[in-house]
């Protein structure tokens, strides 16, 4: 046991070790010492505790990976370069819109046949014998494929066909593209095609943690989601309208499989007597697998559409779980339980988690969830644990009553893919099993973050700054792969602060710790998150003592246009990154599994110092409008061009609401949402500080 001088002193320690505050913080009933102290290759981190009611309400639970599915409403055929390739689809006798995919998509000649022969679309001039029939309407856009991770732009063209199967024939210039940016660019081609039916394929794995050389399931069903206008389905997103529809009938007409690695996977194709189709997957290779499928939908006309889903799939190395039953010790003079998770793995530091349930004969109840990212420490008899817990008072036990632990996880500290999980099991408390059940139960020391300084975990920061004495500040930060900062600086106060780290493709957990290390020249500071600049604030909050724990008085976290539960744009350019390369690379954090994955392991009491805002593009009468009229194909209005306004709020935060006539970034149809002068105003007159 430690005493309560060796607390103080901890405390005193591990704060200052936190690579933001300096001077004399309080904490609680104790002064933290001065700078001179300061450990700048630690971090603290949180020990978090969730009431019965976030897993009752599961806030902190892992939901089925069904319903996180990849969901698409469109097609995208891929196909091997050649100087003449081919594609063909399904469709109703409604207008479609099709895009071809490449760096030089706009030097390609594409005829079409939908049945009387083919017919030039767009491209080099009608050669002597080739059919002249015109289509019925036909208009063309030059668009840029930006979004997807390439400067080139290329055709986007509306047309209408007769139903049925349609050809899409796409002739190559001769002269090579532009393959700058990758190296393995261009080996691929493909073609987009939008239609007008609501039909859906959605693809997901049967289980949340697959190792490498296992095999494994995915699942694909198609549907036909349920009206969005119909109550209570309105304000709903994709997936929980997809899951209320009716299923449909479903034929493969191809997958692939390309592992972290670049060699190409096998599965074989089972049906389902639901209609689904399991694909199973053979001697998964570890990392971040793409796997694209093609099906023909029929929907309950009798009309078939062709759909096309791409997902990331993790893949883990197998090397980290779960062993023996969790046992729990008394530290700090007994006013702190420690949960030890016994763990097999070569990992520095983990994310553990586990539900706690007291059980007697009378029953059993839930007496909450506890979790936290760990350092892997020695244990007893010199086994690997993992340490997370809280204050005895929040676990008390009445007679006979015994702990169990229930739905024990540990996740990846980067991208937090889940690597484990135990349904239950029994916990070894004899140590403090007389404490639990004492009525005269210390009093809480703190919140849901435990204590400052119980944990601290080695960080290696390329900045450390020590700020000005009673420096406080409102910092601002931009999201995934930016090129620039956008927020208007001369909307915000002198205390306002950009944070700037360009073209980088972070997890949430290294973005936090990036954002930690630039703002510890501030004695506190709140945060403003653009896109994933958010999740990072959020993370950085959830799990690490920082300048956001002393900041105040106003709001913690104001968040805009921020991915909390994904975007399919994130799985999509990963399926795309034989074509182009992948811009700054697949991001798991921002698919909808990755983001449910992550998610599940943050409180209410931190959702609720979130305020989130979103935006949408202004929608003028029979015209169609977008912010993106290429990421527009992939999205669910509405939407500002990159993040779906379902996705942009979480269930315990503080819901701003949408405001119509922004976009994400520049170069969209309506203004960058970050310079709306009006908004700005609010959040630096609310900001913490």
């Amino acid at each position: 046991m430690i005493s309560s001088t060796q607390l103080q002193a901890r405390l005193w320690g591990t704060w200052i070790i936190s690579v933001t505050s300096i001077g004399a913080l309080q904490c609680g009933e104790c002064a933290i010492a001065s700078s001179a102290t300061i450990d700048e290759s630690m971090i603290s981190v949180k020990r978090l505790y969730a009431p019965p009611a976030d897993v009752e309400n599961e806030i902190v639970t892992l939901s089925s990976p069904r319903e996180c599915a990849a969901i698409s409403s469109w097609a995208m055929l891929f196909s091997p370069r050649t100087e003449r390739a081919s594609f063909e689809f399904r469709t109703g006798a409604e207008p479609i819109r099709i895009a071809p995919l490449a760096e030089d998509a706009c030097k390609w000649a594409l005829w079409i046949d939908d049945g009387d022969g083919p017919t030039l679309l767009v491209g080099a001039a009608k050669t002597k014998g080739e059919p002249t029939r015109g289509i019925w309407r036909t208009t063309e856009q030059i668009v840029t494929q930006e979004i997807l991770g390439c400067d080139e732009p290329t055709r986007l063209i509306d047309l209408v066909t007769t139903s049925g199967i349609v050809q899409i024939d796409a002739v190559m210039p001769t002269e090579k593209p532009n393959v700058s940016l990758a190296p393995n660019a261009a080996q691929e081609i493909a073609l987009l095609i939008d239609d007008s039916s609501d039909v859906v394929l959605a693809a997901y794995p049967t289980q949340w943690v697959i190792r490498a050389g296992e095999d494994f399931d995915l699942l694909v069903e198609a549907r036909m989601p349920l009206d969005p206008a119909a109550n209570p389905f309105k304000d709903s997103s994709l997936s929980q309208r997809t899951w209320a529809g009716a299923p449909l009938e479903c034929v493969l007409r191809g997958s692939s499989v390309r592992w972290a690695n670049g060699t190409l996977g096998a599965a074989n194709v089972i049906m389902e007597k639901s209609g689904a189709i399991r694909l199973r997957i053979f001697d998964a290779q570890v990392g971040d697998a793409t796997i694209r499928i093609d099906a023909d939908v029929t929907d309950a006309f009798g009309v078939v559409w062709t759909r096309s889903v791409a997902t990331i799939v993790h893949i883990c190395d197998g090397m980290t779980t779960l062993r023996d039953e969790p046992y729990a010790t008394l530290e700090l003079d007994g006013k702190w339980i420690n949960v030890a998770i016994p763990v097999s793995t070569k990992e520095p530091v983990l994310f553990a988690a586990t539900e706690l349930w007291a059980q007697s004969p009378r029953g059993n109840r839930c007496l909450g969830w506890i979790g936290g990212i760990a350092a892997v420490e020695s244990g007893r008899d010199g086994q690997q644990v993992l340490q997370i817990g809280c204050e005895p008072g929040r676990l008390k036990l009445a007679a006979n009553e015994i702990i169990e632990c229930r739905n024990i996880r540990i996740h990846e500290r980067e991208g937090f893919a889940p690597l484990d999980i135990v349904a239950e099991s029994s916990i070894d408390i004899a140590e403090i099993v007389e404490v639990l059940q004492r009525t005269d139960q210390p009093a809480l020391l703190a919140g849901d973050a435990g204590i400052p300084g119980i944990a601290s975990l080695d960080i290696n920061q390329e900045t450390m700054l020590v700020p000005p004495v009673g420096s406080h500040a409102l910092v601002l930060t931009h999201g995934y792969c930016a090129n620039a900062n956008y927020w208007t600086m001369s909307h915000f106060s002198g205390d306002a602060y950009k944070y700037e780290n360009l073209n980088q493709n972070f997890t949430h957990d290294a973005f936090a710790l990036d954002i930690a290390s630039k703002a510890a020249q501030f004695k506190s500071y709140g945060l403003i998150g653009h896109s994933q600049g958010g999740c990072a604030a959020l993370h950085l909050y959830n799990f690490y003592w920082s300048g956001l724990d002393w900041a105040g008085p106003g709001r913690i976290i104001q968040a805009l246009g921020v991915p909390f539960k994904g975007t399919p744009i994130a799985g999509n350019i990963a399926a795309l990154g034989e074509i182009f390369g992948v811009q700054c690379g697949a991001n798991n954090d921002m698919t909808y599994a990755g983001a449910e994955a992550w998610l599940s392991t943050i409180p209410t009491s931190t959702r609720q110092k979130v305020y989130s805002y979103t935006t949408t593009f202004t929608n003028n009468p029979f015209v169609y409008d977008y912010c993106n009229i290429f990421s527009d194909i992939f999205l669910t209005d509405p939407e500002d061009g990159v993040i779906e306004n379902s996705a942009g709020h979480i269930i315990g935060g503080n819901n701003m609401g949408l405001k119509i006539g922004w976009c994400h970034i520049d170069g969209m149809r309506d203004p960058n949402q970050c310079t709306d002068s009006q908004r700005n105003t609010v959040l630096n007159s609310q900001g913490a500080r």
